[in-house]
C-alpha cells in the first residue's frame, strides 16, 4: 500500500483529489486540514486529521506516518483584487509550505505534488509556457511563486516534487465567490446580475480532470522534479460561459458591461500544455458544457 497525505483534503480541490485517489486499491489516503469535512463532503475510508498548518510544529507527527506521497492542496484563493493582494492572507501560503517540508520525514523517499498557480507568471503574453520568467503582480501570485522557489531549493536526496501550475479550475463544491458558482446561483434565482463585458478569454479545467492529472503525477516518474502547466487546452470567453449557464438553466438576466474589467487584468490568459501531455501522458476529457451540466444536476 502506498500512503498518501492530502493537505487541504477538506477543501474544494482536496475533496475531489481524495475522491479520485480512493479508486486505487493500493492507495491509503489521509487528509490534513484546518477544518473537518462537512457531512456532504465527508468520504468513507479517508482518515481526517485536524491541524492548523501555520503552527511550526504539527500536532500530528508526520515523520512517524512515513507517507510516500504528499499533495499540497492547501491555501487560499479569491477573485477580488483586494483579496488577492491581501498580505496577511497570502503570506500563509509560504508559511504553510515551509511548515509542511519541515515536518515530513525525508529519511525515506517522499514525493510532493504541489498545486501552484497561473498567477505566478504575471502579465505575460499567452500561451504561458513553463520556461517563462515569472513576474507576478499581485500578492497571491508572489506568494505562490515564493512556494515554488522554496520547493526548488529544498535539497534532500530522498525528496522529489512535481509542481502543477493550475489555470481556472471549476466543479462541484466550489466557493461561491468564483465566477461559475456565482453565475449559477443568480440564474437559478432568475435574478438580474452585473458582469463585465465578458471579453476575457480563459482556459477552464474541470476538477475531475485535475484529479486524474494528480494521480498520474504520483505514479509517473517522467514528471518528477518538473513544473507543469495544467489547463484544458480549450479557450472560452467569460461571455460564452455566462450564456451557456443561462441557456442550460433557462433563467438569469446578465447585465453585460455593468462592471469594469479589473485594472491590469490580461484579456487572454491560457497555458501551453504540451508538457502535461508529454510528461504526464494526460489531457482533459470533460467538455465544458458537460461539466456545467454536472454541477447543476448535483445541486438539484
Amino acid at each position: 500500500m502506498k500512503k498518501i497525505l492530502v493537505i487541504g483534503g477538506t477543501g474544494f480541490l482536496g475533496h475531489h483529489i481524495c475522491k479520485r485517489l480512493l479508486k486505487r486499491k493500493n492507495f491509503l489516503v489521509h487528509s490534513l486540514s484546518l477544518n473537518k469535512p462537512t457531512q456532504k463532503k465527508k468520504l468513507k475510508k479517508i482518515k481526517y486529521y485536524k491541524q492548523n498548518l501555520l503552527e511550526k510544529i504539527f500536532k500530528i507527527n508526520l515523520r512517524n506516518k512515513n507517507y510516500d506521497f504528499i499533495i499540497n492542496a492547501s491555501g487560499y484563493s479569491g477573485n477580488l483584487p483586494s483579496y488577492s493582494n491581501n498580505k496577511n492572507i497570502n503570506a500563509t501560503h509560504f508559511a504553510i509550505i515551509k511548515n509542511i517540508l519541515n515536518n515530513i520525514n525525508t529519511k525515506k523517499a517522499v514525493k510532493l505534488i504541489h498545486l501552484g498557480s497561473s498567477s505566478e507568471y504575471g502579465e505575460k503574453k499567452s500561451p504561458l509556457k513553463e520556461t517563462l520568467k515569472c513576474k507576478p503582480k499581485n500578492m497571491y501570485g508572489k506568494s505562490k511563486l515564493a512556494c515554488t522557489k522554496y520547493i526548488l531549493n529544498f535539497k534532500d536526496k530522498n525528496f522529489k516534487y512535481v509542481i502543477l501550475r493550475l489555470f481556472q479550475v471549476y466543479g462541484a463544491f466550489q466557493m461561491k465567490d468564483k465566477l461559475i458558482p456565482y453565475i449559477i446561483e443568480k440564474c437559478k434565482k432568475d435574478l438580474e446580475f452585473n458582469v463585465s463585458s465578458g471579453n476575457q478569454i480563459r482556459d477552464y479545467l474541470h476538477v475531475d480532470d485535475l484529479a486524474i492529472a494528480i494521480e498520474k503525477a504520483i505514479t509517473i516518474k517522467k514528471a518528477e522534479n518538473k513544473i507543469i502547466n495544467l489547463g484544458s487546452g480549450n479557450l472560452i470567453s467569460v461571455k460564452k460561459i455566462i450564456k451557456i449557464i443561462c441557456n442550460i438553466i433557462k433563467k438569469g438576466k446578465p447585465n453585460y458591461g455593468a462592471l469594469k474589467i479589473n485594472p491590469g487584468e490580461s484579456l487572454k490568459i491560457y497555458p501551453n500544455i504540451h508538457k502535461a501531455k508529454s510528461h504526464l501522458n494526460w489531457s482533459s476529457k470533460i467538455k465544458f458544457k458537460n461539466g456545467i451540466k454536472q454541477i447543476i444536476q448535483n445541486q438539484n
